[in-house]
């Protein structure tokens, strides 16, 4: 486990997309941040449930516009770093613009983030 100190300005439960991005959000802020995950890799439903796409990223309708940034964008540049196949733009059944993604990369994606803002997790 390593050097565990037990001194932190954030303490984040759950190491979902949103557990992650609240905890690189605080780190960007200049916190020490610890995130605390139950499961063996971060992402939530995102790794453990199957479910392989972000909606809400663009707004509904005929012209879709991109209305959420941030952390979002930086998990989605990793993945596409990764692997140029690793996210895909669709249409989904309900006609909204979503961003769907293979589980592993955003497992890959998210730990990378957390490394590269000195969080610690376990």
């Amino acid at each position: 486990m390593g050097n565990f100190d037990m001194y932190y300005d954030v303490v984040v439960v759950g190491g979902g997309t949103a557990g992650v991005s609240a905890a690189v959000g605080a780190a960007q802020a200049g916190a020490r941040v610890l995130l605390i995950e139950r499961s063996a890799f971060l992402g939530g439903v995102g790794t453990h449930a199957g479910v392989g796409a972000f909606s809400g990223v663009y707004t509904c309708g005929e012209d879709p516009q991109k209305c959420v940034a941030g952390v979002s964008d930086l998990i989605q540049e990793e993945m596409d770093k990764l692997s140029p196949h690793a996210t895909e733009l669709i249409i989904s059944a309900a006609g909204n613009k979503n961003i769907q993604f293979k589980p592993e990369y955003l497992k890959v994606a998210l730990v990378n983030r957390v490394d590269r803002f000195h969080i610690y997790y376990i």
